[in-house]
């Protein structure tokens, strides 16, 4: 069974970023196998639930400091 791309992800990263009000960091610990570089992908079907208003919408996640975002980064490169 292939995980990455499948429904079971799908219900997976919505599960964790209503649950966590959007923090993409705790959304990457709670779907299985993602890492920082998953997070393109997210985005993507992430804000496609947002326009269709699938998913209510967070601050916490369209207003994320750059920053944090590079921090995520930096802590796989190590």
């Amino acid at each position: 069974m292939i995980y990455v791309g499948s429904e079971e992800e799908l219900e997976d990263l919505k599960k964790a970023y209503v649950n966590n009000e959007g923090d993409m960091n705790k959304i990457l610990e709670y779907v299985l196998f993602s890492s920082p570089d998953d997070e393109s992908r997210f985005d993507e079907i992430l804000h496609k639930w947002i326009d269709s208003r699938e998913v209510p919408t967070f601050d916490k996640y369209l207003k994320e400091p750059a920053s944090r975002k590079e921090n995520r980064r930096k802590k796989v490169s190590v």
